[in-house]
């Protein structure tokens, strides 16, 4: 998980340390599926907290989502590897009862998908 700072697509202090593990995570993990004859893509969900209007939100979530995609890329890691999503302040992580609560639903997740690779 990747937080954000409130209001835009800037990472949190400490978070690209995170994006360069991942991409190296990412990068191996293509490699190992397709020795196995399999394809890996991964799904980058973007999160908003409650705060704002819920097109700002959707917007934003989207925006945030392909940031991170865009650095994971400058790293390496392949396009056809990646897809993205914004779901705003929906399906959030946690339930908003504290400020620190917000924080880790102002972030990207993912889903990793793995298919055969004839598919």
């Amino acid at each position: 998980m990747i937080i954000f700072a409130r209001g835009n697509q800037q990472l949190a202090q400490n978070e690209q340390k995170k994006l360069q593990d991942l991409a190296r995570e990412i990068q191996a993990l293509a490699g190992y599926a397709q020795v196995l004859g399999k394809n890996v893509r991964i799904e980058i969900i973007g999160r908003t907290d409650r705060e704002g209007k819920e097109e700002t939100n959707m917007i934003l979530s989207k925006s945030r989502a392909d940031a991170i995609a865009s650095i994971l890329i400058s790293q390496g890691v392949e396009t056809t590897n990646l897809s993205t999503v914004g779901v705003g302040a929906k399906n959030p992580l946690r339930q908003e009862l504290s400020e620190k609560d917000k924080a880790f639903n102002r972030s990207v997740s993912f889903n990793v998908i793995v298919t055969d690779a004839s598919h």
